[in-house]
């Protein structure tokens, strides 16, 4: 599912960008720590236990993985674009 939402996001939406790919890969990131947390609290009885301990610790570390998917996305676009009109 959070592949789904970012792919669909990418190539409906403003994707023609480093912040529109840095965007769909944030909403990835939410599908995946909804899910995750939800999962969580109900296995750990508490939602504040699901957050500090399931999502809190990766929030920075998975912030700094979108914005290097974006970039990869993006050069991605340039190569491709670079590669056709050569």
């Amino acid at each position: 599912p959070a592949a789904f939402v970012a792919g669909w996001l990418a190539d409906r939406f403003s994707a023609r960008t480093w912040w529109g790919n840095f965007v769909a890969a944030l909403a990835g990131m939410l599908v995946i720590y909804m899910v995750g947390a939800s999962w969580l609290a109900v296995m750990l009885g508490s939602g504040q236990k699901a957050w500090l301990g399931g999502v809190a610790p990766f929030i920075l570390l998975d912030l700094g993985k979108a914005a290097v998917a974006a970039a990869v996305a993006e050069s991605g676009k340039q190569l491709m674009r670079f590669t056709t009109h050569s």
